[in-house]
């Protein structure tokens, strides 16, 4: 489990709570090593996330039983670990060109 946004190795409390947030019990926590820890964490995070799957499709099930017809549910609707699109703002599409117009300027000199 490393910080991903910063690429540095959490620290250990940050580790431990991370663990606890996982599912690790305290007293497993402290008899594993960490290596052990980590493992038993990114499989409690993926049995989350497969769980996660299996009710998520059911809620699409059901909810697409009880809408009209003109509106469909997807599992992905329920799912809270599906990355959400983001759609471009005008503010993103105009950073977007200042960026390609600096780059096709700099091949130009």
């Amino acid at each position: 489990m490393t910080d991903e946004d910063s690429g540095e190795l959490p620290s250990l409390q940050q580790f431990y709570m991370d663990s606890l947030r996982a599912g690790v019990s305290p007293e497993s926590f402290w008899t594993m090593t960490l290596a052990e820890v980590s493992s038993v964490s990114n499989g409690l995070f993926f049995r989350d996330k497969m769980t996660w799957n299996h009710t998520s499709s059911q809620m699409a099930l059901l909810a697409n039983v009880n809408s009209s017809k003109n509106k469909k549910f997807e599992p992905k609707d329920f799912n809270p670990y599906t990355e959400k699109k983001k759609v471009p703002t005008r503010n993103d599409v105009r950073e977007l060109k200042e960026s390609f117009t600096k780059i096709s300027w700099q091949k130009q000199q």
